[in-house]
């Protein structure tokens, strides 16, 4: 076999943080929320909650900035631009709820409860024309792509990213905390500048 080798152009990025510190800090400001704070007891009417808490402002803001920077090499500088909690009721599939974050560049998802799972889709360009199913799904080959995160973790990815919340089948009420990110700024170059 002559094969060298192969490259993954432009990979979607999907990255996980390890918050558990953060669980008490989220949870309180969760538990704070009343029932009228809901929009159709599915998100929160409050799509700035994290202002309500300026530590987890800072704490997760932090850890965004510091992985774009080091592990990404961008150098523009972030802002928190939209904060809000989620709710998936038990035994509740959400059809058509596949979605991306429009006004932003980054999104990210944080869990602290048990089975909770958000999964990836390919995007419909970068989706076969002409179906041939690989014998096994893996990064590459597979059109969807589910994670199952722990209590206090999140996970951070390009705002575009196709997403949704995989069906709640279990008995219990499914939360989790969402915020996107804008950059902060002046970035872009000639023409296609601009100051945010």
């Amino acid at each position: 076999m002559s094969f060298v080798g192969h490259d993954l152009l432009f990979p979607t990025i999907v990255a996980k943080f390890d918050r558990k510190d953060l669980l008490e800090d989220v949870v309180e400001l969760f538990d704070s929320l009343g029932e009228n704070d809901w929009s159709d007891n599915i998100q929160s009417l409050d799509t700035q909650i994290l202002k309500r808490n300026q530590k987890l402002v800072d704490e997760f803001t932090k850890d965004v900035k510091k992985y774009i920077h080091e592990e990404l090499s961008f150098g523009h500088d972030l802002q928190m631009s939209t904060s809000w909690f989620t709710k998936t009721l038990p035994n509740v599939i959400r059809y058509e709820h596949l979605h991306q974050h429009t006004n932003a560049i980054w999104s990210c998802c944080y869990y602290w409860q048990e089975n909770c799972e958000i999964r990836f889709m390919k995007a419909p360009q970068s989706a076969p024309t002409i179906m041939c199913l690989p014998d096994e799904f893996n990064l590459v080959s597979a059109p969807t792509v589910n994670y199952q995160l722990e209590p206090g973790e999140f996970l951070l990815f390009p705002a575009w990213a196709m997403h949704e919340v995989v069906a709640n089948n279990i008995k219990t009420e499914r939360n989790s905390l969402a915020f996107n990110f804008m950059p902060k700024g002046e970035t872009g170059v000639n023409d296609s500048s601009w100051v945010y």
